[in-house]
């Protein structure tokens, strides 16, 4: 038996050496075993963390040789790693949408996903050495970084750092900027700059980025710093829909598990799963923050909070690089188109936050640089271009359990692709000009007729006017808000916040309006990128990307001028249009670098003034307090071993987090929800008990939500007409005395 064992540790020392893939293989069945054990029988945090880069080092850098051999991309193995993270997502997203996970589920796709990348690498660098990156793309004259720069870069940080992590607070802010310190802006301002003077020195692409990382973490920490509870208000229904989907529910509609329903598509009958847009859109998030919480066992909370942040401010850089690296032929461009986040507001409020709208945008940036590369792939191996429509399968593939928005979009820019790059040169240029137009006209319709479809939103009797046509271009001009701000929301604009108001006490932010100053130069700098893209670079760049900044811009003027309602898809194409910006925005950059090289320091300090106006100009918004989230952790905890149906009355933003903490257990406080989640009765017997409570109010919630108690929270600022005394000693009569926590006061009525 000894001889045996021996004999056969010998042959598999013997395999190892031979194949050096082998060892991996093996580790790809013992590293999701090992984790599976660690998950179910103790959980002990540091072995997931070790477990977790050791995965990801892993399938990351066998995923990255695969995507560097197909895409001939520089930094595979960063960029192996976010496909590997995304990869998981969509394979948990599959079950999460049709029946519901287990965390078994999970480390079965771990070992199914590792093995395939094991024996695809060893299949198809069987005959090749791993011969490293590519060292040409750093090619150019490079100065060092000076010590005077060093040291002023460390010390702007680390002070702009340190204001950041003083401005946390628990109490009632509706900007970050209220507890920022005004100072702060100046030292974000100073860092920009002193980042934008690399670009003199045309340092080595991987310096330049680090500094880029550095600075994107610092900027997109401003919504995570000053906030408790986290910033936004969707985050919690997220939430509550992770911890329900954890504990094994289904999320219904469903294909398996429950009661198929079914609606008509046409003459078709097709199961509602397919087509419901929120749970397909939704998935793959979901199943992110799912996968990272069983993964390293941290709550979702924590997870949610970081994701994008990391997503945005580490792996978004290197896409940028890797997708200019195709497009643009200037070093000068690259730059600037790496560092092109930083100016737009979108970017910089959206790249803070774990939204599906941001977290699916990195899976469509991902989608366009696959469908460059295998484009370029197929002409340089001469193959047939059946290899180049895999960017077309994959990516809708993959979208289609991503936020729905950018599978419509990928479709667009692949027709585009096929008709600037492949039928263009075929056709005459009366034939090609009248085909691209049917083409925008169709595509610029498609996004206002789903808003129409999805039900929230409907024709307005509006007729085309030169008011309406001035109105649009002098909000587009400017930088002002394209739809109208519904309930005095904000809804952001496309490089600017569009509030126009002074968020921070800081001087800079009260000197002038900053967007109507910066807002026309911005647009002469990117008609010069748009000439300078003609001239210097490539006319089916130029053309794809127009084309579809003119599709988007026909579809915004058609939802915001024809339409009432929520205008779900119109409205979120602020992102992808202030995306397909970055490229002439930094053409014309590299152009005005190259023409007026002595104006340089004066445009990196415009540039800098132009970064900090737009990052201070927002957010406003309402967001659930530190207290409160204490309070609804409070109720849940009484709760909890009670069978519903529960009833809680309170505004709108606690009670969201409520569905959250609770794992949608309850859902608006266990009040019927209408259309755009309205909910008239709760809101009435909230106003009610802040202003005239009557016995008859806890009655008639009982009735509504048919639980046989419920709890009543409230705060100073939502008593009416400043009757606090009156109304506290009606409850009290009512209920008697309330629970206090921080702000809140906490009744509960049986």
């Amino acid at each position: 038996m000894k001889i045996f064992f021996q004999q056969n540790c010998e042959n598999l020392i013997l395999t190892i050496k031979k194949n050096k893939y082998f060892l991996g293989t093996i580790l790809e069945v013992i590293i999701p075993l090992f984790w599976f054990l660690n998950f179910t029988n103790g959980k002990n945090i540091l072995i997931n963390v070790f477990l977790f880069i050791s995965y990801f080092a892993l399938n990351g850098f066998y995923l990255g040789l695969i995507l560097k051999k197909y895409l001939k991309i520089r930094y595979f193995f960063i960029l192996g790693i976010l496909a590997i993270f995304y990869l998981i997502s969509f394979a948990l997203s599959i079950p999460i949408v049709f029946y519901k996970i287990a965390p078994l589920y999970l480390f079965i796709i771990l070992a199914i996903i590792g093995i395939i990348l094991s024996l695809s690498v060893q299949y198809l660098f069987k005959d090749k050495q791993y011969d490293g990156p590519s060292r040409n793309t750093n090619s150019g004259n490079s100065n060092p970084i000076p010590l005077w720069w060093k040291i002023s870069f460390l010390i702007l940080f680390l002070a702009s750092l340190f204001v950041l992590l003083h401005s946390r607070t628990s109490s009632i802010i509706r900007s970050p900027w209220q507890e920022i310190h005004p100072l702060y802006i100046y030292g974000y301002i100073g860092l920009i700059i002193l980042v934008l003077y690399l670009i003199k020195l045309k340092p080595k692409f991987k310096i330049f980025i680090f500094f880029v990382i550095l600075l994107s973490l610092l900027a997109h920490s401003y919504v995570i710093f000053p906030y408790e509870a986290g910033f936004g208000g969707d985050k919690w229904r997220h939430l509550g829909a992770e911890q329900w989907l954890m504990e094994g529910n289904i999320y219904s509609p469903s294909l398996f598990g429950e009661k198929i329903s079914y609606k008509q598509l046409g003459p078709l009958k097709i199961p509602e799963v397919f087509l419901i847009g929120n749970k397909t859109s939704y998935a793959n998030l979901w199943a992110g923050v799912i996968n990272l919480s069983w993964l390293l066992n941290i709550s979702p909370f924590w997870i949610d909070i970081f994701l994008c942040f990391i997503l945005s401010s580490i792996f978004l850089p290197f896409l940028l690089y890797e997708l200019g690296k195709k497009v643009f032929k200037k070093r000068e461009a690259i730059y600037f188109f790496i560092l092109a986040p930083l100016f737009f507001f979108p970017f910089q409020l959206y790249g803070s936050l774990t939204v599906p709208t941001f977290f699916g945008f990195i899976l469509f940036c991902f989608s366009l640089l696959l469908l460059f590369s295998l484009y370029q792939f197929a002409c340089r191996e001469k193959l047939s271009l059946k290899y180049f429509f895999l960017a077309l399968i994959l990516p809708c593939l993959f979208l289609y359990f991503n936020y729905v928005l950018y599978l419509i979009l990928y479709l667009m820019v692949f027709i585009l692709f096929i008709f600037f790059y492949r039928l263009l040169p075929l056709l005459n240029r009366s034939l090609s000009t009248i085909l691209l137009i049917i083409l925008i006209c169709f595509m610029a319709i498609v996004f206002p007729c789903l808003d129409v479809a999805s039900g929230y939103s409907q024709f307005k009797s509006e007729k085309l006017s030169g008011t309406t046509i001035k109105n649009f271009g002098h909000n587009l001009l400017f930088s002002l808000p394209i739809f109208y701000r519904e309930n005095g929301f904000e809804q952001d604009s496309w490089l600017y916040s569009g509030i126009e108001e002074n968020l921070s006490s800081s001087i800079f932010s009260q000197i002038i309006k900053w967007n109507y100053f910066f807002t026309p130069i911005f647009w002469l700098i990117t008609i010069i990128g748009f000439f300078s893209f003609y001239f210097w670079q490539s006319k089916k760049e130029i053309g794809l990307i127009f084309s579809l900044l003119i599709i988007i811009l026909i579809s915004q003027f058609i939802g915001s001028s024809f339409l009432e309602g929520s205008c779900l898809f119109s409205k979120r194409l602020i992102l992808v249009f202030s995306f397909f910006l970055f490229f002439s925005f930094a053409a014309g950059l590299s152009w005005v670098v190259f023409k007026k090289e002595k104006l340089f320091i004066f445009l990196i300090i415009f540039l800098g003034l132009f970064s900090g106006s737009s990052y201070i100009s927002g957010p406003k918004f309402e967001a659930v307090t530190g207290n409160e989230l204490k309070a609804v952790s409070y109720i849940w905890q009484n709760l909890k071993s009670e069978d519903g149906p529960y009833c809680v009355i309170g505004n709108t933003w606690p009670l969201l987090a409520l569905e959250g903490v609770s794992g949608r257990q309850i859902i608006a406080g266990g009040f019927p929800v209408y259309q755009e989640y309205k909910q008239p009765e709760r809101v009435q017997l909230f106003e009610n008990l802040n202003s005239y409570p009557h016995i008859n109010d806890f009655n008639k919630a009982l009735e509504i939500t048919g639980a046989s108690s419920c709890y009543f929270m409230t705060e100073e600022r939502w008593i009416r007409g400043g009757k606090k005394d009156i109304v506290f000693n009606n409850l009290k009569t009512i209920i008697g005395e309330p629970f206090i926590l921080g702000d809140i006061y906490i009744w509960h009525y049986q």
